[in-house]
């Protein structure tokens, strides 16, 4: 299969685009996990591992935002991530991961104009973190297949946020 049968529509051979790309993984913490439905959560981590290994191939940074004192995110994920070469795992003490002023400075070294979402809870962790993306003047994307919400509960309130603010792939 190829890399955007999985994710985001946009071309994805290597491009100058890459280099101003960042792909960022929130809250993959066992603790958010276990109330993903099952074959959500299989469906969401086979693709984010695919869009690591991708990053991994062509050296598009990667962050990783971590609830404080929840845990480490899945090691499966972070196996694929050590091998990045230029990735970053940070923390955050509430919802939105720029509360930590270290995002918006990595996001500025690595001179990122577009930043693609990955993770859980998508209707608030994931969502609150694209606001303050955008509020910082990057634009976003994101894709059904890469997020997920506890439970089945994805309302349409969101969905048409995420289409309404940045590039949103459903299913």
């Amino acid at each position: 299969m190829k890399y955007n049968e999985y994710t985001f529509p946009r071309e994805f051979n290597y491009s100058k685009l890459d280099e101003k790309r960042v792909f960022m993984l929130i809250d993959m913490q066992p603790e958010y996990l276990i109330c993903v439905k099952p074959e959500k959560m299989n469906q969401m981590l086979k693709n984010q591992l695919n869009v690591l290994s991708y990053c991994s191939n062509h050296d598009i940074p990667v962050i990783v935002l971590e609830y404080e004192e929840k845990g480490k995110t899945l090691e499966t994920l972070t196996d694929i991530i050590r091998y990045i070469p230029r990735h970053s795992f940070l923390t955050k003490d509430m919802n939105n991961g720029f509360t930590n002023p270290n995002l918006i400075k990595q996001l500025k070294r690595w001179n990122v104009e577009e930043v693609y979402l990955m993770g859980v809870n998508a209707s608030l962790c994931v969502k609150q973190t694209a606001e303050g993306v955008l509020e910082n003047g990057f634009s976003i994307a994101t894709a059904e297949k890469v997020i997920g919400n506890m439970g089945n509960f994805f309302s349409d309130l969101s969905k048409d946020w995420y289409n309404s603010n940045g590039i949103y792939l459903e299913d």
